[in-house]
This record gives C-alpha cells, structure tokens and sequence, in this order.
C-alpha cells in the first residue's frame, strides 16, 4: 500500500491516538507548572539561576517541541479537529514524518534532562568519586544523544526515503535488522541511565535531616525516571512489533506516545528538587507533614557583633550547656531549595524534647567620639 494513501485507521490506532492526546496534554501542563515555578524561585527573592536551570530551560523547549510535533501527527484525534469523524483518514506517511523529525528533539530533550539533573547533584555532593561519576554520566549523555541524531539522520539518503514511497525518489535505507537493531541497543541505555538518574538521590536524601515521610514524597517524585525507563521498555516491543508488520499505525502512535510520556515525566523529575520549599508548604497545608515548633529570639544592636543567623539547640529543662555550640546557618531569606534541604536539624531523640533558639547579631559601627 502506499504511504501517501489515506486510509481510516484501526480501531486500535483511533483508541491509542485519543490516549495519547489526552495524557501528553496533562503531563505538558503539569511540567509547564513545574518549570515555572520552577522559574520563580530563581527570580522571587534574587536573581540566581544555575548551570542545571539554563540546561533545564532548553530541555523544556526540546521536550515541547518533541510533543508538538508527535501530536501534530495524530491531530485527526484532537479534540480540535474540524473533520468529519465518520470520514476520519489517516495518511500512511504522516506519523512517519513527523516521528523521523521529531525523534532528534526527543534525543536532545531527553539528554538536556538528565544533564540538568547531574548538574544539580554536582552542587550538593563533595566526593570526588561521585563527581567524577556525575561527569562521566554527562559526557555518556551527549555521545548517546549526538548518536542518535545522526542514526536518524543518516539511515536513508536522502532523509526524504524514510517516509516517501520506496519508488518515487531514489536513493537508500538501512536494512531493517540493523536499524532495529540500532534503536533497541539507544532504548537499552535510555534504560539504564533513566534508572541510574532515578536512584541518584539516594545518596543524598540519606543526609537530609527531614522527617521520613516527607523525604520518602520527595524521593518517589524525583524517582520518576523509572517509570520512564519502563517507556523504554515498551517502546522496545511496539519497534519489534511494527518491523513485523502488525497494525503499523497503531504502532507507530504508541511509539510516539511512549517517547512523550518518557521526556515529560523525566522533565517533571528533574522539577522536583528545586522546589523543595513549596513542595514543603504544600504538604504542611494538607497535613502531610508537621511544621516544625522553632522559638526564636532576636538580641539588641550591640556594637562590634558580627551580622548573622545563628541557632543553637539543647534539651528544654535541662539548662544552660556551656558546651553547646551555636552554628551559623545565615538568613534563610535567599537560600536555594537545595540549601534547605541539605540544611542540618536536631532530629528528636527517644524521651526527649528538643528547642530551637535562632540569635539575630547585627554589626554596627561604633560611635566615634571627637
């Protein structure tokens, strides 16, 4: 059959296509949400936007794009379609396309991702091992991103032979092993890193001094990357099935939407971190968590003194300890959301019942006498 006849697609491919429409909307509003909020945060108080936020920013443009152009291709089941539904057609060569054009952007998208997410686990962990991990991740994303561009660009000559007739222009395909072969062992990696990005916060989760409950939220939302590992998975038998022949459209729909689905939850996980604090203020409103009781007393102008925050903590009925040592953790005004969650408390001991006292010293010049 050729590819630019139109034919009404399976019952199948109009189900999954309405699917489709419906979830990449969802999580495009949600990650939208996300990212400027995200944005918010780095511009409410004082303009401090990082390496990860700038990488983030153009992964959210990759990542739209990418969805754009895979809902372009099924727009016969949009909501906003002007057609008639009883004479809904499908062009064979258009899913192709747009796939074939948008597969470089998914690349990238998906890339720019988890460079963010390494990027912001680079600020929060001092040890050269895992540093050294973290940039080796990186550099394994951009050569698995550039190879996948260049696969998807150079399979056919010209690049028009992916999605035209076999006849009508000259020129040459990879056999369909290889190119399936090809995209398995990207999904493969895609796999992996997806899980390994996912189980990264770990490492650092396990020094945040927050209740358990909430760090486990925050773990769950940030481990988001094993679900998109699991897309992987499925794109993987939807690209066995479609080299078979079986309901290629259809196939080829799940495809895209699995693609989608994967970069918009990634993109959602690679959010989380950095909104912290009102993640935080969310979960107290609902109760999830309990704001925690501070008692904080601000000193008089005392001449000579040092500008800072600092607390100090002990046992309520026990008594001045003039062992205890104050900590300066500085005005929690403009600090990150990564600051805060690294930032130590005194977790409640057994039998015990814990204060808080914050000290406000301001420095101020001493009056000069003639």
């Amino acid at each position: 059959m050729s590819l630019n006849t139109r034919t009404a697609p399976s019952g199948r491919a109009a189900h999954i296509a309405w699917e489709f429409s419906v979830i990449a909307t969802t999580l495009l509003a949600t990650a939208t949400l996300l990212f400027v909020a995200r944005l918010w945060t780095r511009f409410s108080t004082v303009y401090r936007m990082l390496a990860d936020d700038y990488v983030c920013a153009i992964a959210y443009v990759l990542v739209v794009v990418n969805t754009g152009l895979f809902l372009k291709s099924i727009e016969w089941a949009l909501p906003t379609w002007t057609g008639d539904p009883s004479k809904m057609t499908l062009r064979n060569d258009t899913y192709v396309f747009y796939g074939v054009i948008a597969q470089p952007f998914w690349a990238c998208g998906m890339a720019s991702i988890k460079i963010s997410i390494a990027l912001f686990m680079l600020r929060l962990e001092p040890r050269k091992q895992c540093c050294r991990f973290l940039w080796a991740m990186i550099a394994f994303q951009v050569v698995l991103s550039v190879y996948n561009v260049l696969t998807q660009l150079i399979s056919c000559r010209p690049l028009r032979a992916k999605w035209a007739n076999p006849g009508d222009i000259p020129g040459r395909c990879w056999p369909n092993n290889v190119d399936t072969a090809s995209q398995v062992t990207v999904q493969a990696f895609v796999i992996l890193t997806d899980w390994v990005f996912a189980l990264l916060p770990i490492s650092f989760l396990r020094k945040v001094q927050r209740p358990l409950r909430e760090r486990a939220i925050i773990w769950f939302l940030m481990s988001l990357g094993i679900f998109a590992g699991v897309s992987s998975i499925i794109k993987i038998q939807q690209i066995l099935a479609m080299r078979n022949g079986d309901d290629i459209s259809a196939n080829a729909i799940t495809i895209e939407m699995w693609c989608s689905i994967e970069a918009l939850t990634g993109f959602i996980a690679s959010c989380v971190p950095c909104l912290r604090g009102p993640f935080q203020r969310v979960l107290e409103h609902f109760g999830v968590v309990k704001q925690p009781q501070t008692s904080t007393s601000t000193s008089p102008h005392y001449p000579d003194t040092s500008y800072g925050t600092h607390v100090s903590s002990g046992k309520a009925g026990s008594g001045f300890d003039p062992s205890a040592q104050m900590k300066q953790i500085g005005s929690s005004a403009g600090d990150s959301s990564e600051k805060i969650i690294l930032r130590n408390e005194p977790a409640a001991r057994n039998g015990e019942i814990w204060c808080t006292t914050e000290v406000l010293m301001e420095e101020e010049e001493r009056l000069k006498t003639p």
